[in-house]
C-alpha cells in the first residue's frame, strides 16, 4: 500500500514503500546539439499518484494501491488521497479538495516527484482532478492520466464547462492510461489524439493458487453474492427484484450484499422479508473470504468499463451471473464462463440465477471456465506495464525539455 497523506499535511504511517528522494533518474549527456537521454536502472522512480484513498473505497483505490505493491521494489509511490468518503457530507467533501490541492502544490515545489499518476472516471471526479493535472502541467512535471470509470460516453455528450475543462487538461498531459482498446478509441476520438499518447494499463487482480472446493458440491441452497458500491447506476434494484422473483422456487438460496452507498437505505426497505444479508463496505480479506465461500457472483450494473469486482469473482472461480455492459461480453463468455443477461432485464437475471441455482453441472462448468480466464488478468503483469508507462513519461519531459511541455494544447 503507499504512503497516504494525513489530513495535517504530513505523510501518512510508511507501509511498505517508503518514500526516499531521487538523485538522479535521468543522466543526460549532450554531444554537439543532440541530447542523449538514458533512464539510471539504477535509480529509484519518485511517483506522486493523485485519487481517491482507502476511506472512498472503490475500483480507483484499489488499482492505485495495486500499482503501487506492484513496484515497491522499483519505485517510492505516494498517494494523496483527494476524496472524502461517500458518505461524507459536501462541504467535508471540498475541504479535503481544497486541503489536497494544497498540499500537491507544496509537493511540487518542494518534493518534486518524477511522474504524478492522477487517477480520474466521469462526472465531477474528473473535474476535482483538474487543477492537479493543471499544475502539474504548468511546472512541467510529466502526468500520466489514468481513466477509469464507465459512463464516459455519456459525460462527454454532455458538452458542457466540465466537458470542455476535461478536454482542455487531458490534451496538456503526455500521456493518459486506459484499461482496455475500447476506451482508448472513444477518448482518442474525443480528444482528437493520436493512439501513440495513451497507453494500456488493464485492470488485474491476484489470482488465488487454490479455492474452495465447496462449489463443486451439490448443495440444497445457494448463497448469491454482490459487491461493489450501491448507487443507482450498479442495478442493484434490479438484483433484489430478480431475487425476491425466484424465492418461490428457491426458499432456501440467500443474497449477500457488500458494500455501501447512497442507495443503502431505500435497498434495505425493498429487501425486508428476503434472505438478504447487507455487510456495508467489507475489507478485502472478508471480501475474499466471501468469493470463496459464496456461491454465484451478480453484476447487475447499468454502467461499467471493466469491472474489477467482475475479474476477483472469476478468479476464485464463481461462475458470474453479469450484464451487457461496458467491458462484461469481453470478460465472460456468455454460455462459457458466465451468463449475460442485458442491462436492466429483470426476468433475464432472475432466470440465468435460477439456471444457476438448479443445475450444479452448469455451474461448476462455468466456474472452472471463468478461473481460466481469469488468468489473463493476473496481476504479475502489472509491474512491467507500470514501470514501462512510468519510465517512457521520464524521458520524453527530458527530450521536451524547453519546448513548453506545460502549455501543450
Amino acid at each position: 500500500m503507499p504512503t497516504l497523506l494525513s489530513q495535517s499535511g504530513q505523510w501518512g504511517v510508511r507501509v511498505p514503500i517508503k518514500v526516499v528522494r531521487n538523485s538522479g533518474l535521468l543522466e543526460r549527456r549532450r554531444s554537439g546539439r543532440r541530447a542523449e537521454l538514458r533512464v539510471a536502472s539504477a535509480e529509484r522512480l519518485r511517483v506522486l499518484s493523485v485519487g481517491p484513498g482507502p476511506r472512498a473505497g472503490g475500483g480507483m483505490w484499489t488499482v492505485a494501491s495495486a500499482i503501487a505493491n506492484s513496484i515497491q521494489a522499483d519505485a517510492d509511490v505516494r498517494h494523496l488521497e483527494t476524496t472524502a468518503d461517500s458518505s461524507a457530507a459536501s462541504v467535508w467533501k471540498l475541504v479535503v479538495a481544497i486541503a489536497a490541492y494544497l498540499r500537491f502544490l507544496a509537493i511540487l515545489l518542494f518534493r518534486r516527484p518524477d511522474v504524478v499518476h492522477v487517477h480520474f472516471a466521469s462526472g465531477y471526479s474528473i473535474v476535482r482532478k483538474l487543477p492537479f493535472i493543471n499544475a502539474a502541467c504548468r511546472m512541467g512535471v510529466p502526468v500520466l492520466a489514468h481513466h477509469h470509470g464507465g459512463a464516459f460516453t455519456e459525460f462527454i455528450g454532455a458538452e458542457d464547462w466540465r466537458v470542455h475543462a476535461a478536454r482542455r487538461a487531458l490534451k496538456r498531459t503526455m500521456l493518459i492510461a486506459v484499461i482496455d482498446e475500447r476506451s482508448m478509441s472513444l477518448l482518442s476520438n474525443w480528444l482528437g489524439l493520436p493512439n501513440e499518447r495513451f497507453v494500456l494499463l488493464p485492470n488485474t487482480v491476484v489470482v488465488p493458487t487454490s479455492v474452495s472446493k465447496r462449489r463443486t458440491q451439490e448443495r440444497d441452497s445457494l448463497t448469491f453474492l454482490y459487491v461493489g458500491r450501491l448507487s443507482i447506476e450498479k442495478g442493484v434494484d434490479d438484483l433484489l427484484e430478480a431475487f425476491a422473483g425466484m424465492a418461490d422456487q428457491m426458499p432456501r438460496a440467500s443474497l449477500i450484499v457488500a458494500g455501501d452507498g447512497s442507495q443503502l437505505d431505500v435497498l434495505l426497505a425493498s429487501s425486508r422479508g428476503l434472505r438478504v444479508d447487507f455487510l456495508g463496505r467489507v475489507t478485502a480479506e472478508d471480501r475474499d473470504n466471501l468469493l470463496d465461500r459464496c456461491d454465484v457472483f451478480v453484476l447487475p450494473s447499468h454502467v461499467e468499463n471493466v469491472p474489477l469486482a467482475l475479474m476477483e469473482a472469476m478468479a476464485y472461480g464463481l461462475p458470474v451471473v453479469a450484464t451487457r455492459v461496458g467491458g462484461v461480453p469481453d470478460m465472460v463468455e456468455n454460455g462459457s464462463s458466465g451468463l449475460i443477461v442485458e442491462a436492466g432485464d429483470v426476468v433475464g437475471m432472475r432466470q440465468a440465477m435460477v439456471r444457476c441455482a438448479e443445475d450444479g453441472s452448469l455451474r461448476r462448468a462455468l466456474g472452472r471456465a471463468a478461473r481460466v480466464r481469469a488468468a489473463s488478468f493476473d496481476r504479475r503483469a502489472l509491474r512491467g506495464h507500470v514501470l514501462c508507462a512510468y519510465r517512457r513519461l521520464v524521458v520524453e519531459a527530458m527530450e521536451q525539455e524547453g519546448e513548453g511541455y506545460g502549455s501543450r494544447e
